[in-house]
């Protein structure tokens, strides 16, 4: 190769790295798409293996308690959908988030009861599918250790949120691929979001984004 071609060598490879102001080149954004897309097609086809789960929360900590989960099928069908009682007031910014007050809460199961009932069963079934997956599942460990003594990890987890993001394929400074919101990845993919930051409603609205990642 002559030094004439070896210029142009770099010169085309320096342009597809710089592409839309740095972002991946299309071809490399069209990649991560299709592999999204195939993930997404094998959770589909798993329907029977998997739920998608979502939890409303008094906090964000440690000491936080579940007040609703809800799951559904990849293919939306519901799975669990209750109310917790937490045992303790429920601060006056979750019920403006999520519209969950205390008076909601009247006459419904604390955790341990809602783990015996509903939860185990359906836990010990499926994998764990969360748009945010690393905080539901934060939440549901630290809250069956605390109610019921019991240590517990899913049969299987994978992240929507992150999941998106690669489908997505927007690059941010540091290299990774920037998050979106629920809200914000349904309005994109022209998807329904009934019902935010209510555990069900945020299931179903993530069960549609699954199911648009795989078309």
């Amino acid at each position: 190769m002559d030094d004439q071609e070896e210029i142009s060598r770099r010169i085309e490879a320096w342009i597809r790295r710089t592409a839309y102001g740095g972002s991946p080149t299309a071809t490399q954004a069209e990649s991560g798409r299709t592999r999204m897309r195939r993930w997404a097609q094998r959770i589909l086809a798993a329907d029977e293996r998997w739920m998608i789960l979502d939890t409303e929360t008094t906090g964000f900590g440690a000491g936080a308690e579940i007040i609703e989960v809800a799951a559904v099928t990849p293919r939306g069908e519901t799975l669990i959908d209750c109310l917790i009682q937490p045992g303790r007031r429920i601060p006056l910014e979750i019920t403006r988030l999520t519209g969950i007050s205390e008076g909601m809460l009247v006459g419904s199961p604390p955790f341990r009861l809602a783990w015996e009932q509903a939860l185990a069963s359906q836990l010990g079934a499926r994998g764990v599918i969360a748009y945010n997956a690393p905080f539901d599942i934060r939440m549901l460990r630290q809250n069956i250790q605390r109610h019921c003594g019991m240590d517990w990890s899913p049969v299987g987890s994978d992240c929507l949120m992150r999941a998106y993001a690669r489908y997505r394929g927007e690059r941010m400074a540091s290299g990774g691929y920037r998050s979106h919101k629920l809200g914000a990845a349904c309005a994109q993919m022209g998807i329904l979001h009934d019902h935010a930051h209510r555990a069900l409603g945020d299931c179903l609205a993530s069960a549609r984004l699954l199911q648009a990642m795989a078309q």
